[in-house]
């Protein structure tokens, strides 16, 4: 028993001392193959209306014909806005049913992606985030190990 101990401390203390080698056991993170492109229609948005994301996803990883869930949220997609300040927006109650892992779903129909080809598609952010703060908003995508742009938008009163 007291060899045990001796092990399971020298163990922790072995993660202590080189993190790296604890961070080795981590799965690595999905890799998405596609890029991804974002814009909004607006730079300014008035409190309450609806903020509408222009998703850009191009098959520009491969070469081969990618097989594409049609709605947006079976993408695995993870939406995150960050308020001027460098905090992250609050989710609403929409938000929190938005799917947050990559590969999520992928239940419904499928469209096929050639190489390079380019399929759109829309989020509407203020129905994930609350954005009812007046002040500016960082918003970008990801998935996996693939982030878009970063675009900055303004709310007013």
């Amino acid at each position: 028993m007291k060899k045990l101990v001796t092990a399971l401390v020298a163990l922790t203390f072995l993660a202590l001392v080189h993190p790296k080698a604890a961070q080795s056991q981590a799965p690595a993170p999905m890799h998405c193959p596609y890029t991804l492109t974002i814009k909004t229609d607006k730079q300014t948005v008035t409190w309450g209306d609806p903020l509408l994301l222009h998703v850009a996803i191009k098959n520009g990883t491969t070469e081969k014909l990618l097989s594409v869930p049609y709605d947006i949220q079976d993408m695995g997609f993870v939406v995150d806005v960050f308020q001027a300040a460098g905090s992250r927006a609050t989710l609403t109650e929409h938000g929190k049913t938005w799917p947050h892992r990559p590969g999520s779903t992928g239940n419904g129909p499928f469209t096929q992606l050639d190489p390079n080809a380019v399929f759109n598609r829309r989020i509407v952010v203020s129905d994930l985030y609350d954005m009812t703060s007046p002040g500016k908003y960082s918003i970008q995508l990801h998935c996996g190990d693939v982030l878009s742009n970063t675009v900055t938008v303004e709310v007013t009163p």
